[in-house]
């Protein structure tokens, strides 16, 4: 399940974004409220890894010259 994904670049930043319209599907039990708010903070922690790529990219692998 994939709820979240991130935008932006090493230059100006990274964000959050929300894929879908609800955060997870209706819940009926205390389980099931467990389930979905675990499978949330996994799909964060899933994103955040992305976004500390995107942001410790050297320059150059964004295609920009640096030898100024």
């Amino acid at each position: 399940m994939s709820i979240f994904d991130y935008e932006g670049d090493n230059l100006q930043g990274v964000s959050v974004t929300l894929i879908g319209d609800r955060l997870h599907p209706l819940c009926n039990s205390d389980g099931e409220i467990d389930f979905q708010i675990q499978a949330l903070k996994d799909d964060l922690d899933r994103v955040a890894k992305l976004m500390k790529r995107a942001v410790n990219k050297p320059p150059t692998e964004l295609g920009l010259n640096v030898s100024n």
